[in-house]
């Protein structure tokens, strides 16, 4: 019965007890949601990027060498115990150019069955010359699908020797599980820094061996990448992959030295073969030359013979030659003659055809010049009654226009009228229509008074003071009456005049329309008439113009008529001098003919000897510009053979040099640790783990505070009823179970509440906002983690059930006939504040109540000034991170890293070269200071621990400039 009655107590107590109930489920709550859901963002964070790196397949270890790895060297990866696949990858930093900038870009071959590639835009290459690039490439630096990339060796090899496609389409754009956040490798080309990423189809490459295997191990992928049962399982493969990297490496150096040494002697053959071939050349070459001069020899001879033969015909073609030449300056003469005289008559002949087609011409011409003048004239006359015709228009609208503006006035100022008579009308509209209802209310009062005479005696007092009321009323009423009728009266008068107005107002904008319409025709016709009184004044200047134009003709050709008459008398005395020249060379050419005949047979002889001789020299000619071709050939393939042989012999020289000092291979096996994003991610991970191991702390310490602050309350006010609870025989840990319940209910229902929202809530937001920096990891999971409960809820309820027993602890000692008479208040006590009177005597009586209660009360003011430091704490912590984090750029670049530009060295080998390079930058006027530093990627350690984590380390010496 006794716990019955308790446990009513109980509930009741929960029930009065309202809002207490609810603060301290509240401030459970928020302690425990942060602290659940700060220390379960922590492995939220690693799974999603486990499950993202499963979904991708992201390899678990690469293998690299420094020969490079071979289809024998997968194999042997693949036939591990504990490698689930092996894939060789290609891989190459090459260069490319953007608006004139150049950005190092790493070219990888495409995997299907690894590290995939999740596409956000296009698709995968299908051929050959295609590409999916980094969507960093799109968001940084504006490229397109459809854009094409030409891309470039950064080093001593050719782009041929890298792939056989210089140019690349994208067709894509993608992110890979390789690179989480926006940064991606260091380069030891360029500036140093990749830009992105390629992927191309494996035929591509020409490379003579794969960059690098990725591994896949066994088992891994069920396996929680940051857990040490991944690590552990990662380290067997990896320790088994090293144990075979020693024999590996030793068949690689094999075959690296063997097709060195294979090249080396398939090279020298090559230069004996071409030395030989340069010897034969030359004692060919020399034989020619032998032949050739003997036949030079006998041409000469024969040379001789035929130049006195020719001096023979030369004399008799010379006396021939002078009898033609005077028949030739004979026939010269009679043919100018002949020509002149032809020439004449054909003048003559143009002269008269001319003269007769002017003759046609003037007459036909003549004919136009009538014709047009007679057009002219009936143009004058249309051009008259035309203007006539407008002059009349002209005086008509300008009547009608004056006519229209009187109306318009007329108008205008009826129109004003009628306002004015509108307005006064409205004016007096309130007036009548107030008449209008107090004649409906005289005629109710008017019949009131009828009725109430006629019940009184006519003639009476009463009768008389009533008729005289109703007869004022009367009075008023029809003078009101006669009011209204004239304002009706005067309302429909207006209304047929703004008809009336309305009637002419449209009228008269008929009108002013029409005369528009009038206005636009006669200023039609005034252009017209312009345009055609302008024609008219040309075409009769131009009329004018041309019949003097036909009067000079005319003179002309009376002139022409004469000349010609004088010409034709010319030409009859020429034509017979003409032929009595004739005559005498036709003598002159039979007696040279006859010498001619005798001077060509001697000639065909000649030329008989001279084709013999021509076709000797031709023969001559040919050879030795063979011999010349093969010389000039043989001195040009000498220099260019003789300096490639010398070359090709410095370079064997240098192969074999090159071959004794390659040294075995080592392979390199790095697992996802080498993976800069994935470290960094997991690093960031812990942090915030760490931040859950610290302020949920301040929440609990707050959460007690407010617990006990409560439940003591709770206790002092039901002092007298834990006084009569143990006086009715309660033992003190009944009555103690009741607030120790009240304020593990009120714990369990809070942290309950907080660990479910806490876990889904908080894991949310802090990887939403660590989707800043890791764009490509874009899905995140949010389990409830049981473990991460059960601390929050222990936690709570140790911190309130603990407050709650600090509390009860002191009344439950007090006897009931203590607790059931009300609490004595504290002896209050002279605080040391009193003792500086010259500030004590300026507090008011409040002041120094509260001042005294402050050190009376010092539970409460404990209390009170550590919940409000744990707030203000809090709220420092969040500005301090900013600050911290706002600063980090302004300290690494202000007075970490300085510079503002930083060249790479890619061809100063020497320290003078560097030294050269580092002067030629320091006379440039905007140099302030430059100094030569050294950059290199390690793994470091902390103590014992290795971290495998690269690193870029600066080293450079104290240079003031």
């Amino acid at each position: 019965m006794k716990k019955k009655a308790l446990t009513k107590e109980f509930f009741m107590s929960i029930k009065k007890t309202y809002n207490r109930f609810i603060s301290i489920c509240l401030i459970v709550m928020l302690g425990t949601a942060f602290f659940a859901g700060v220390k379960a963002a922590e492995p939220d964070m690693q799974e999603s990027a486990d499950i993202f790196f499963d979904d991708s397949k992201l390899m678990d270890i690469r293998v690299m060498s420094t020969l490079g790895l071979t289809e024998d060297d997968v194999t042997a990866i693949s036939a591990i115990e504990g490698v689930e696949s092996a894939i060789p990858v290609y891989t190459y930093d090459v260069l490319t150019e953007k608006d004139e900038k150049q950005h190092v870009i790493k070219l990888m071959s495409e995997t299907t069955d690894m590290n995939k590639i999740t596409v956000t835009e296009g698709r995968m290459p299908q051929k050959s010359g295609e590409c999916l690039a980094d969507w960093l490439l799109e968001q940084n630096y504006g490229y397109k699908i459809g854009d094409k990339i030409t891309i470039s060796s950064g080093d001593d090899k050719t782009i041929e020797d890298i792939v056989n496609t210089q140019t690349y389409t994208i067709t894509g754009f993608g992110k890979s599980s390789y690179y989480l956040d926006l940064t991606r490798d260091s380069s030891t080309i360029g500036n140093g820094s990749m830009s992105g990423f390629l992927i191309i189809p494996e035929d591509n490459f020409t490379l003579e061996a794969f960059t690098e295997i990725d591994v896949l191990v066994d088992g891994a992928i069920a396996l929680d990448c940051y857990s040490d049962a991944y690590e552990d399982a990662v380290d067997e493969v990896t320790q088994k992959i090293k144990d075979i990297a020693g024999d590996r490496c030793e068949i690689r150096y094999a075959e690296v030295v063997r097709e060195a040494q294979d090249a080396i002697a398939e090279a020298e053959t090559e230069v004996s073969d071409g030395e030989q071939e340069l010897a034969d050349a030359k004692e060919e070459l020399e034989d020619g030359w032998e032949q050739l001069a003997d036949a030079k020899k006998e041409v000469a001879e024969g040379q001789m013979e035929l130049a006195d033969a020719k001096t023979q015909v030369s004399d008799g073609e010379k006396e021939l030659d002078a009898a033609k030449d005077k028949v030739a300056d004979g026939e010269k003469e009679l043919a100018d003659a002949k020509t002149q005289l032809a020439d004449g008559q054909n003048q003559i002949n143009q002269a008269k055809q001319q003269i007769s087609d002017g003759e046609a011409s003037i007459a036909a011409y003549n004919t136009e010049l009538d014709n047009g003048r007679k057009q002219l004239e009936s143009a004058a006359g249309q051009l008259a009654d035309a203007k006539t015709g407008l002059e009349t228009l002209k005086s008509g609208i300008e009547q009608m226009e004056n006519a229209l503006n009187a109306s318009q006035t007329e108008l205008d100022a009826s129109g004003e009228d009628l306002k004015q008579a509108r307005t006064e009308l409205e004016a007096n509209r309130g007036q009548i229509d107030g008449y209008r209802t107090l004649v409906a209310t005289m005629d109710s009062q008017i019949t009131a008074l009828q009725a109430q005479m006629n019940l009184l005696a006519g003639g009476s007092k009463e009768w008389q003071i009533l008729n005289t009321q109703m007869q004022a009323l009367i009075t008023q009423r029809d003078a009101m009456q006669v009011g209204i009728a004239e304002f009706d009266q005067n309302e429909a008068l207006l209304l047929q005049n703004e008809a009336a107005y309305e009637e002419g107002k449209k009228a008269l904008d008929a009108k002013w329309a029409e005369l528009a319409t009038l206005k636009k025709t006669y200023d039609s016709g005034m252009t017209d008439y312009t345009a055609g009184m302008s024609a008219y004044e040309d075409n009769l200047s131009e009329l004018n113009a041309n019949q003097a134009k036909l009067n000079a003709q005319k003179q002309v050709l009376t002139e022409s008529k004469q000349t010609i008459a004088a010409k034709e008398q010319e030409l009859a005395s020429a034509q017979n001098t003409i032929a009595e020249n004739e005559a005498s060379l036709d003598s002159a050419k039979a007696e040279i003919a006859e010498n001619e005949k005798k001077l060509n047979d001697a000639q065909s002889e000649i030329n008989k000897n001279e084709k013999k001789l021509a076709d000797a020299k031709n023969e001559i000619k040919e050879n030795e510009q063979k011999l010349t071709d093969g010389q000039a050939e043989y001195d040009a393939e000498y220099e260019e053979n003789h300096q490639k042989l010398e070359d090709a012999k410095a370079d064997i020289i240098q192969a074999k040099a090159d071959l004794a000092d390659v040294d075995v291979p080592e392979w390199y096996v790095l697992d996802r640790n080498y993976i800069t994003t994935c470290v960094a991610y997991a690093q960031d991970s812990e942090r915030i783990g760490n931040i859950g191991n610290v302020f949920p702390v301040i929440f609990f310490l707050v959460a007690a505070l407010v617990s006990l602050t409560t439940m003591t309350r709770m206790v002092e006010e039901e002092r007298v009823q834990i006084g009569t609870l143990k006086a009715l025989g309660y033992r003190k840990s009944s009555i103690a179970a009741k607030y120790v319940m009240y304020a593990f209910l009120a714990t369990m229902l809070g942290g309950t509440i907080g660990t479910l929202i806490g876990q889904i809530i908080f894991p949310a937001v802090i990887m939403n906002a660590y989707k800043i920096a890791y764009v490509t990891l874009t899905d995140f999971v949010t389990p409830i983690h049981l473990k991460y409960s059960l601390i929050s809820m222990i936690a709570a309820v140790v911190s309130t059930t603990a407050a709650t027993l600090a509390a009860c602890y002191k009344e439950l000692l007090a006897a009931p006939a203590e607790l059931m008479r009300p609490a004595a208040p504290k002896i209050g006590k002279r605080v040391f504040l009193e003792r500086i009177t010259f500030i004590w005597k300026h507090l008011n009586f409040s002041n120094k109540a509260a001042v005294r209660n402050l050190f009376r009360y010092k539970k409460r003011l404990f209390m009170t000034v550590l919940g409000i430091g744990g707030c203000m704490g809090l709220l420092l912590v969040g500005f301090g991170v900013k600050d911290s984090i706002m600063t980090i750029g302004d300290r690494q670049y202000n007075f970490i890293h300085t510079y503002q530009v930083k060249m790479t060295l890619a061809d100063a080998d020497t320290d003078e070269e560097k030294q050269e390079v580092l002067d030629s930058v320091l006379k440039e006027p905007t140099t302030k200071a430059a100094m030569l530093s050294h950059e290199s990627t390690i793994d470091a350690c902390c103590g014992s621990q290795w971290r495998k984590e690269a690193k870029h380390v600066f080293v450079h010496p104290i240079r003031r400039g």
